[in-house]
């Protein structure tokens, strides 16, 4: 395997795990605004 496949799968491995975590925060900061806003 090529150095450079290597790296784009690690990259893309962590971009979605940048991704799922953000959607997480985005979720929880949804819960907490309609709890404080009901």
């Amino acid at each position: 395997q090529k150095l450079s496949e290597i790296l784009k799968d690690s990259l893309s491995q962590i971009f979605r795990m940048m991704s799922q975590e953000e959607l997480k925060h985005a979720y929880r900061l949804k819960i907490m605004y309609e709890t404080v806003h009901k």
